[in-house]
């Protein structure tokens, strides 16, 4: 007996129907990806704590990866892509570049899939949230601090180490922070980017502090690193210079973010201090924004995860 012409075609269309639907917010199916600028990092590694912690708390899975370096926008760009293909339902991403990434993900947003911003800005219209710190306020806080610390002197001399070009977080930084020694009188007498690793950050922090050391003593009232690879990459180049008998004590340092060795150098007062911020909490709000978004619910336009500054006492 022949089958209805309807049983034939069946299992053809719903196949098709499947093919071109959306993933659905299920409880046990859902995959959200998480994409930061980078894994190497101290402070990424406490974003993916934040952000699996969530991803068990609201039951849904989390497709976790970053370039290794943080310069690796074409990288970047060849995962967000993948996440989509693997059937992320939702998108949690960190620029490596403000302009250089709008285009991919704009190009998410246009195709519907819910996008949460965090860490960085990025020039792209249409994201639910941006889940970072108040970069711009932090910045200031070191800013402040440095002040401080240069205890009412007048016309200071001031150095910044700078993360890579086109990093909007850390640009917002040395943004707070120039903005506020300035308007106290001092100076920058330069401030220079790196490639965004601990090791180019050496190099240039090296190149910027050597023609500064006169008669064994380095000649520069304080310096600025923005970030964590900067603030590393300072702090090897002024302990190089301290184990070659220069000294370095009249000289503050301060950096953003933190690690095991930039706290030892907190404790030990070779850097006077220390903006944090709170990467776990940045992880996790960003991944239960999505699920919320998923759900329905509105999200705020922008999240502030908190900053505090860290010293000795």
């Amino acid at each position: 007996m022949k089958k209805p012409i309807l049983s034939l075609l069946l299992p053809a269309l719903l196949l098709i129907s499947a093919c071109g639907k959306k993933p659905e917010a299920d409880a046990e199916s859902t995959k959200i990806a998480v994409i930061p600028k980078g894994t190497s990092h101290a402070f990424w590694k406490s974003v993916e704590a934040g952000a699996r912690k969530a991803g068990e708390q609201h039951d849904v899975e989390i497709l976790w990866d970053g370039p290794q370096k943080e310069t690796e926008i074409d990288r970047q760009r060849s995962i967000l892509e993948s996440m989509i293909q693997r059937g992320a339902a939702a998108v949690a991403i960190a620029p490596l570049d403000e302009k250089g990434m709008s285009r991919p993900i704009q190009s998410v947003i246009d195709s519907e899939v819910p996008v949460v911003i965090f860490d960085s800005n990025v020039d792209a219209k249409g994201f639910l949230s941006f889940v970072a710190t108040d970069n711009e306020q932090g910045g200031r806080m070191a800013g402040e601090r440095m002040l401080a610390s240069l205890d009412g002197k007048e016309g200071a001399t001031l150095l910044i180490v700078k993360y890579a070009e086109g990093s909007g977080s850390t640009l917002r930084r040395e943004k707070g922070f120039r903005d506020a020694v300035t308007d106290a009188g001092h100076r920058i007498v330069d401030e220079q980017f790196t490639d965004g690793t601990p090791e180019g950050a050496l190099s240039v922090a090296s190149n910027m502090l050597t023609p500064l050391v006169k008669d064994g003593k380095l000649e520069v009232d304080g310096i600025f690193a923005s970030n964590e690879s900067t603030a590393m990459g300072l702090l090897r180049a002024a302990q190089r210079l301290n184990s070659s008998g220069v000294d370095v004590s009249g000289t503050v340092f301060i950096g953003f973010d933190s690690s095991p060795d930039l706290e030892a150098a907190i404790e030990s007062g070779l850097f006077d201090a220390l903006v944090v911020q709170d990467p776990e909490r940045m992880g996790f709000l960003a991944v239960e924004s999505l699920v919320k978004a998923l759900a329905g619910e509105e999200l705020p336009e922008i999240q502030d995860t908190g900053a505090r500054l860290i010293i000795k006492e």
